[in-house]
């Protein structure tokens, strides 16, 4: 079985080596690497081009000649890839250690012949952080329950994969743009029928650091300060529902009003109240603000569409409620739990 890993490259070339470095250790010999890099401004391309001649595997480095975005560079790194299966890591994001491959193609051979996967992944500099968005290994059949329950498996890119004919049956230029087109093809995928390995090991280390520095976070750029920019932000979560949407509308499921309302009803009665807590925890309570005011129901009755229902207004003021008055110390206590229950459902 060939693996092909694909990351996504833009800038941060120092970051991108580290990652490098914990592929070119792994013990599994039938891999293949692709860099698909956005027009990076830094040295990526003499770098790259320096280390593809002694790398292990064949590396496969293309540099686009202008900048495509986030959605396009991640799919021309998907599409550049010849192996069985495309497994993804971000720039700044490792495999755990030597074995990993090793692992995740036993973990394939078991399931026989899945059409896309996701797997644990944890912090780089500290092996204890786990995020569990897989709560046990399981083979999941594909159908719109399983897109419900498992689309947000899906948000974070690192530790994704797709089998390689499957991407390419659900790949597609819609939804770039949206910073979530790998959400819409594996809701894609499921709805076709396809099965879904969800991997409870760990495989993936987040945020690697360069001489004790991390990565550029979202926490860099949440507004703390009331003088500031009060503009309305959503977090992306109305592409989310609006790449959903469109999966759902594509395959023609039955009683597509309940499953769009179910849907947003989701995503504002967990995904949005979490972030409301997020920023207080980062004392950033302008940004919060700013939240609940691009995530107001009325806001996104574009997208929203069949779901902007009443029942969908009072779960918005009940979350904002909640996500405004909830202890912040109880919360750091139970965010595991609370991510578990909501994201590896």
């Amino acid at each position: 079985m060939k693996i092909s890993i694909c990351i996504p490259h833009y800038n941060r070339i120092g970051f991108l080596r580290i990652v490098l470095a914990s592929i070119a250790e792994q013990t599994y010999k039938n891999i293949e690497v692709i860099v698909s890099d956005d027009c990076s401004t830094d040295d990526s391309e003499r770098v790259l081009s320096s280390i593809q001649a002694s790398f292990p595997f064949p590396l496969v480095y293309e540099r686009q000649i202008s900048n495509i975005g986030y959605d396009a560079n991640l799919r021309r790194s998907l599409e550049l890839a010849t192996g069985d299966y495309l497994f993804v890591l971000g720039n700044d994001d490792a495999l755990v250690d030597h074995q990993s491959i090793d692992e995740l193609v036993s973990f394939i051979s078991r399931a026989g012949s899945p059409g896309l996967l996701t797997c644990n992944y944890r912090e780089y500099s500290d092996e204890s952080i786990v995020y569990r968005r897989v709560q046990e290994e399981s083979l999941v059949a594909g159908t719109i329950e399983a897109a419900m329950n498992n689309y947000s498996c899906f948000s974070f890119v690192a530790g994704i994969g797709f089998r390689r004919d499957v991407f390419q049956e659900v790949n597609t230029v819609d939804h770039d743009g949206s910073i979530y087109v790998q959400i819409y093809m594996a809701v894609m995928a499921m709805l076709k029928g396809y099965e879904l390995l969800k991997i409870e090991k760990p495989l993936v280390a987040k945020d690697v650091t360069l001489q004790s520095e991390k990565s550029n976070s979202y926490r860099d750029k949440i507004q703390r300060n009331w003088s500031g920019d009060l503009s309305p932000v959503t977090g992306g979560m109305p592409q989310v529902i609006a790449v959903f949407f469109d999966a759902i509308d594509r395959i023609g499921v039955n009683d597509v009003v309940h499953w769009k309302q179910a849907l947003a009803a989701k995503i504002y009665s967990t995904t949005y109240p979490f972030w409301l807590l997020d920023y207080r925890r980062n004392k950033a309570l302008p940004e919060a603000f700013r939240l609940m005011k691009g995530m107001r129901p009325v806001s996104n009755r574009e997208v929203l569409g069949p779901a902007l229902t009443q029942k969908l207004k009072l779960i918005y003021l009940r979350s904002t409620i909640g996500g405004l008055l909830f202890p912040v110390k109880l919360f750091n206590r139970m965010e595991g739990w609370l991510y578990s229950k909501f994201k590896g459902k």
